[in-house]
């Protein structure tokens, strides 16, 4: 700016004085319709100039006045977002504090000028779930998503907020979503497993088990037991469904290891038994003791109700040879002989029992096999098993 006008200063002076130092000014004539301007070439190059001038001063002015203007819409605007981050800030304490209606007012009426719009929508949605109103819950939501490229975030908000409202069914639709845009997120799995239980969902759960071992969602144990949890929870739906057949078509189909773990054997022998079908139970049970005798497996096999009790009483009597005696197998076997009408080997069956760990059961079913012998040792067992009950 201080060089143009320099500059013009020194044309200017160079136009007033090289006319006069050489005696000629010069002559212009405009002419516009009826009017006439006459002066001379000396007047006319100091009035450009001075035009010239006018519109920098113009100029400058305005872009000064624009600057002030300027500087007052950042200050506004500022304004704006330190109020909205100062309510943001109050909105979320205002949730953590269980303020849920203050909380919704503040983190949504400064939605609009937060530095983290997305967050205050979501906070909003669950003040809003908390005051039980699911439409404006879901309004924030919308809004939510609208207003960030986060949309995965949104959904998984949305899914525990349903989740924790008891929408079950809204927010497996949620989760399944998610979980097909990303299958080994943790978050949505630990979700799915959640709601897959509650719902009853089993075989779904069974099919997303191997992914939530390898994201370690828990320990070994867990998962164990887990999975467990998850056929038995299969075996009872397929036998209401499809009756006895159905479940052994799909216990069959089974790995063998999965046959041989003595819950699931426990467990799909229990639901059959449930329907009156001993005799596919007991197969079950029979195949199951067949590597090892577990005591959960020997007290279902007790429960049994069959015609001839041969294929149990072998079986049993194997175990016998091949494992290490013990009161579970001994007490089995006893009453197994008890039912095939063989009380003397039931007698000795049921003191071997005894002799290695003492139960009111086996000292009442043996009292009961004596009384045809010996009464008095037959009550003595009545008194040592009445003792033992009430130990």
């Amino acid at each position: 700016m201080i060089k143009a006008a320099i500059l013009v200063a020194i044309i200017v002076a160079g136009l007033i004085f090289g006319p006069e130092v050489s005696g000629s000014k010069g002559y212009v004539l405009i002419a516009m319709g009826n009017y006439t301007i006459e002066t001379s070439v000396t007047k006319a190059i100091i009035l450009c100039i001075l035009f010239y001038l006018l519109l920098l001063g113009i100029e400058w002015l305005f872009l000064k006045t624009m600057g002030i203007s300027r500087r007052s819409f950042d200050w506004l605007r500022g304004r704006n977002s330190r109020k909205a981050r100062k309510n943001t800030y109050a909105g979320m304490l205002a949730l953590a504090e269980g303020d849920y209606k203050n909380a919704e007012r503040l983190t949504a009426t400064s939605a609009n000028h937060s530095d983290t719009p997305l967050l205050n929508y979501l906070a909003a949605a669950e003040a809003a779930q908390e005051q039980g109103n699911d439409a404006k819950r879901d309004d924030y939501l919308k809004q939510a998503q609208e207003n960030s490229k986060n949309a995965f975030a949104v959904g998984l908000t949305q899914a525990k907020l349903q989740l924790k409202q008891g929408q079950l069914e809204q927010a497996l639709a949620t989760l399944t979503l998610l979980h097909d845009k990303q299958p080994k997120h943790k978050k949505v799995l630990e979700l799915l497993c959640e709601v897959y239980q509650s719902l009853g969902e089993w075989q779904k759960l069974i099919d997303i088990l191997p992914v939530l071992r390898k994201v370690q969602l828990f320990t070994v144990d867990q998962g164990d037991q887990l999975e467990l949890r998850a056929y038995a929870g299969v075996f009872g739906q397929l036998v209401k469904q499809e009756g006895s057949q159905g479940l052994q078509v799909y216990w069959n189909r089974l790995s063998r290891k999965l046959r041989a773990e003595p819950s699931l054997v426990d467990a799909v022998a229990g639901e059959l038994m449930a329907i009156k079908d001993h005799s596919a139970a007991a197969i079950i049970l029979l195949n199951g003791i067949k590597k090892a005798a577990p005591e959960q497996l020997l007290n279902r096999i007790k429960q049994l109700e069959l015609e001839n009790y041969q294929d149990v009483l072998n079986s049993l009597e194997h175990a016998h040879k091949k494992f290490a005696s013990n009161a579970a197998i001994e007490s089995c076997l006893a009453l197994c002989y008890q039912k095939m009408q063989q009380p003397q080997q039931a007698i000795e069956a049921y003191q071997r029992a005894i002799a290695i760990v003492p139960s009111s059961h086996d000292y009442y079913q043996l009292g009961l096999l004596l009384e045809q012998q010996d009464q008095a040792k037959a009550q003595d067992c009545y008194k040592l098993g009445l003792q033992l009950s009430q130990a």
